[in-house]
């Protein structure tokens, strides 16, 4: 917020031409959009030997918000998306079926699943995966425990693990999802490739994705996040509090954290170009009401605050946030199922932090996917009205005769009676009331 000094000439991305020449502006050359960038109000700025056409005044962007999925998310869009609904679950107790290497593996552990329908497997107690050891098609869950993995060469094809706390050890692992609610370590062996995600309280990473061309590591840390061995990674990483780079690696993607993030050494970054066949288009969010309940079918007053919507998009949706009067910041990942999401009442009252309150309510949205790319914030009105009608009934003073609110009449007249209808917003249906009169002479009704 004080903005920036440069104690040395640095060297900052600028903007290329088709054959790769730097272009220039009065002499100098012209940075790439965002390159420098300061809070507004700046007070501070001292650039010496400004090579830079667009150095001063820096440029500004707005304020950033840093969404980090929790364990739970993860865990269950993971289970959502990999295991098809009813499933078959067993039970392991490693207790009961020890396994020391390989063969007793092969021999006492479940058997695998397919690429379509992975073999959950719930382990009561801790597990330990001796060397030599390779998994395909699994879910694996370990209740009240850990994972480790010892000894080398695992492999690991189209696996989900969750546990308190996972050692990786080495593995090598295609399109896995290992989420450690807990710590998660691993050596600087580990390497990921295809669609992978990581997950742990405090995580220390040292692998490095297989390659930096079309392989793509999701690295979620709710705490810190430590790389001390990295090589090579493309992908992004998300931390709760602060991300530290030890080391001269080089990282292809995104680096996110609501706390500090800290090079200690020669860090080389590059953001993933978009190209021809890339996505490039934001998810499109469309929202209604399920049941209108109001005057008409459109005027979006109801006492069904269900709503319905739909998320298209060329790219899977890997975030989906929703914020009652207020920012999307509440992640509604798990409701989403082929494209389309519910929003009941009970799961309405969680976004907004209490009971949704009646009256005139904002409920925003804003989705991202695989690719990136961030849907604006859609906002969708309605009013929410689920207070019956006060109904009050009672003989027009005009017709009331003295003395006034005996509610007696003595006319031979038509009698009128007053209604008032003290929520005017609500569709009425009228029934059958009761209203006590007597009659002390001929009458009749109309």
């Amino acid at each position: 917020g004080r903005g920036f000094t440069f104690n040395n000439t640095p060297v900052l991305p600028i903007v290329r031409d088709a054959q790769g020449n730097p272009v220039l502006q009065n002499g100098k050359q012209v940075l790439v959009e965002n390159a420098v960038v300061v809070a507004q109000g700046f007070t501070t700025a001292n650039a010496p030997n400004n090579n830079y056409a667009n150095l001063l005044p820096p440029q500004v962007v707005s304020a950033q918000t840093v969404i980090v999925p929790s364990f739970v998310d993860l865990r269950d869009q993971e289970l959502t998306d990999r295991v098809p609904v009813g499933s078959p679950v067993v039970t392991f107790n490693p207790s009961q079926n020890p396994i020391n290497n390989a063969n007793e593996w092969n021999q006492r552990f479940p058997a695998p699943g397919t690429a379509s329908n992975p073999r959950v497997v719930r382990v009561t107690g801790g597990l330990n995966i001796p060397s030599n050891v390779s998994l395909s098609n699994y879910v694996i869950q370990v209740e009240n425990g850990d994972i480790n993995f010892n000894g080398s060469n695992h492999v690991l094809n189209n696996v989900l693990l969750t546990a308190n706390n996972i050692n990786l050890s080495g593995i090598q692992g295609t399109d896995v999802a290992i989420l450690a609610s807990s710590n998660l370590n691993m050596n600087g062996t580990a390497s990921f490739a295809g669609e992978s995600v990581i997950h742990g309280n405090n995580l220390n990473f040292n692998g490095r994705t297989a390659n930096t061309t079309t392989d793509f590591l999701r690295v979620v840390g709710q705490g810190d996040i430590n790389i001390n061995n990295l090589s090579n990674a493309r992908g992004e990483f998300l931390s709760g509090r602060n991300i530290t780079f030890n080391g001269n690696p080089t990282i292809v993607g995104s680096i996110e954290a609501k706390g500090d993030v800290r090079f200690n050494g020669r860090v080389n970054m590059a953001g993933i170009v978009a190209s021809s066949t890339t996505d490039t288009t934001p998810p499109a969010i469309s929202v209604s009401l399920v049941n209108d309940t109001g005057l008409s079918n459109t005027d979006r007053i109801t006492n069904d605050p269900t709503i319905a919507g739909t998320i298209t998009d060329a790219s899977a949706i890997s975030e989906l946030r929703a914020g009652i009067n207020g920012a999307p910041s509440f992640d509604i990942l798990t409701n989403l199922t082929n494209g389309s999401f519910n929003l009941t009442r009970e799961r309405l009252n969680q976004i907004a932090g209490g009971s949704l309150a009646n009256g005139a309510v904002t409920l925003n949205l804003q989705a991202r996917d695989s690719a990136g790319n961030l849907s604006a914030v859609v906002p969708f009105n309605f009013t929410f009205d689920n207070v019956n009608p006060a109904l009050t009934i009672d003989l027009d003073p005009a017709f009331d005769t003295a003395p006034i609110g005996d509610r007696q009449n003595d006319f031979w007249q038509d009698v009128t009676f007053k209604l008032e209808l003290l929520n005017p917003n609500s569709r009425v249906n009228f029934g059958h009331s009761f209203y006590h009169c007597e009659l002390n002479r001929g009458f009749f009704f109309r």
